[in-house]
């Protein structure tokens, strides 16, 4: 007869009236990141077919892709959108767009053109970030979407960063 246990009750998910962290530590993943820089800024934090990042390469990556979504006028509130592959970029453009405080807008890159667009469109964003042929393909639609002003190809290559 199987036993059915709740991960509650042997307290390995504390109970949501408490913080996620013990001590009311970091909150945001910007936070997270910066406790783990600081902490182990040499281990391993992502590690992807195309790429392999310690925590120190890491935060200087998400610092490059913050830097280069604010010169887009990326601030806390706005929405960026994203539809890209599977690899490490995608985590770093999250990550640089968490440091700003943006809100972050995943769009499943199966999705026919018109569906991304209507997804874009919903969430107001102002920034698409997306590989070559997604990128493409809402530029040819981008007509209809009056808030997005920049679209972003993330490069093919594995050494782009967004």
């Amino acid at each position: 007869m199987a036993q059915y246990i709740t991960y509650s009750a042997h307290g390995l998910i504390p109970p949501r009236s408490r913080p996620l962290i013990p001590g009311g530590g970091p909150q945001t993943v910007a936070e997270v990141l910066d406790r783990w820089v600081r902490e182990c800024p040499e281990a391993d934090a992502l590690v992807g077919r195309d790429r392999r990042y310690t925590y120190a390469e890491l935060d200087e990556a998400a610092n490059r892709a913050a830097s280069a979504l604010a010169s887009l006028g990326v601030h806390s509130g706005t929405r960026v959108a994203a539809s890209l592959p599977n690899r490490t970029d995608i985590v770093v453009a999250f990550l640089g767009a968490m440091r700003l405080g943006a809100i972050w807008v995943g769009i499943n890159r199966p999705l026919a053109a018109p569906e991304k667009a209507y997804m874009i469109e919903d969430a107001q964003a102002s920034v698409f970030l997306a590989a070559a042929e997604a990128a493409a393909e809402i530029e040819e639609l981008s007509g209809r979407l009056p808030t997005l002003q920049h679209i972003v190809r993330v490069g093919e290559d594995p050494t782009d960063s967004p």
